[in-house]
């Protein structure tokens, strides 16, 4: 059941009116997701660019010595946790594996399959987190976008 605010005085009909603004704004976020999902897709591109730590983790950890070998001679120059690069472009370009926006919310992530392995790590892997907390830089741009779209109703 939504919340409702009343507010009966003369003197407060204009900041009614805003509160009314307000919400018909963030009845219909679509938009703010979707710019907000964009502003994502450069914090993974970054996870990946800094081998881990754009989120605020630590490095990734180095392959093993016997894989290294093997991916250097199978897929030569490629960076950690790029092999055949499905996994970097499901998470750094938009659409997402998983990128469905709706004007309530937004889910966005991976459906490769061995993500979690990297994210969580195995007995015989170490953990790479893909993803992590977000860098307060990242949550203010995130946090600017929605508050603008439900303040000021600005559009994309």
């Amino acid at each position: 059941m939504p919340t409702v605010i009343r507010f009966n005085s003369d003197g407060m009909r204009p900041f009614a009116m805003m509160l009314e603004r307000f919400g018909e704004n963030l009845q219909d976020a679509e938009q703010a997701f979707d710019k907000m999902a964009d502003h994502a897709s450069v914090v993974f591109r970054g996870q990946f660019e800094t081998q881990g730590r754009r989120l605020g983790n630590s490095k990734w950890a180095p392959l093993s010595p016997k894989y290294a070998a093997q991916k250097a001679r199978a897929f030569p120059g490629m960076p950690l946790l790029v092999a055949t690069g499905d996994l970097r472009k499901s998470l750094a370009f938009r659409p997402f594996g998983i990128d469905e926006i709706t004007s309530k919310g937004m889910t966005l992530g991976t459906a490769v399959p061995y993500a979690s392995y990297h994210q969580r790590g195995t007995p015989r892997m170490p953990q790479r987190k893909l993803v992590g907390r977000l860098s307060a830089q990242d949550t203010r741009a995130m946090s600017t976008i929605l508050h603008e779209h439900i303040v000021k109703g600005v559009r994309a």
